[in-house]
This record gives C-alpha cells, sequence and structure tokens, in this order.
C-alpha cells in the first residue's frame, strides 16, 4: 500500500486489486501466481503499457543477545533485529524489456517483531523514491 502511493504521487495508476484478480483467475494463473513470463500477458489484457513486479525477498525479525550496556556492564539483554529487503522491475508490456529496476535493503535493531514492518517502509520508501516521474526526461 506504501509503495502504490508513492507511485500515486510520481504519476503512475494502479490496477485495481479486482481487475487484477479477475485476469488471473481468467487466465488461470492462480497455480503460478504473476510470473516474469506471464507479465506482458496480463499487461495486454489491463491495456497497460508497463507492469511493476516488486519482490519482497527478506522481511523478518530475530532476537539476541546484546552485549551488555555501559550503564549496565553485567547485564546481558535481549534485542530484536528486523530485516527487509525488496526488488522492483518495471517491465514494457510491449517489448517485455526492464525499464527500471531497484533494490534495496534495510537492517536496524527494533522493539520487537512487530516493528519489523517500519523496516519494511523503509525499503519500500528507497525503492519508490528511486523511481522517476512519470513521463520525466528519462522516459523520453
Amino acid at each position: 500500500d506504501k509503495l502504490g502511493i508513492l507511485l500515486g504521487n510520481k504519476g503512475y495508476a494502479l490496477v485495481s486489486r479486482s481487475d487484477l484478480e479477475a485476469v488471473m483467475q481468467e487466465k488461470r494463473f492462480e497455480q503460478s501466481g504473476l510470473t516474469e513470463e506471464n507479465v506482458s500477458e496480463v499487461g495486454k489484457l489491463l491495456n497497460i503499457p508497463a507492469v511493476m513486479v516488486v519482490r519482497i525477498t527478506e522481511c523478518e525479525a530475530e532476537e539476541f543477545q546484546a552485549p551488555p550496556k555501559k550503564s549496565t556492564p553485567r547485564t546481558m539483554s535481549r534485542a530484536t533485529m528486523a530485516t527487509a529487503a525488496v526488488g522492483a522491475r518495471l517491465i514494457s508490456v510491449e517489448s517485455g524489456e526492464v525499464l527500471w529496476c531497484r533494490t534495496a535493503i534495510e537492517s536496524q535493531e527494533v522493539g520487537g517483531k512487530l516493528e519489523t514492518s517500519q523496516v519494511l517502509a523503509k525499503v519500500v520508501k528507497k525503492i519508490g523514491d528511486g523511481l522517476p516521474q512519470r513521463g520525466g526526461k528519462k522516459w523520453r
């Protein structure tokens, strides 16, 4: 959802989930999902010029023993490290050419496993910030 907002702010329009699901069911892609091989076919059915394929390759949190802090040198504490990694490619429906791609990874200590989504949001922002404005000079 956060990536969708960033894309909208850069002039890109999003296909509704219901339209995408209808095409996926019509073409019986539900077994394999949206893949590099069928993305052009789906794009043509939706009458769109390009499709962005986004892949979350990591989004997890692990607890570990943190070294003692200076304020409490003898006390070991538990800490949680969250990591998120995302890759995105904008693919031309007509030619299948990759028009733009970006990957980002972020890892940081968090207050608990439920805060992993905050790290994922940072990664998504990096991806969205790297995408050129639609119709900008890079595309001409």
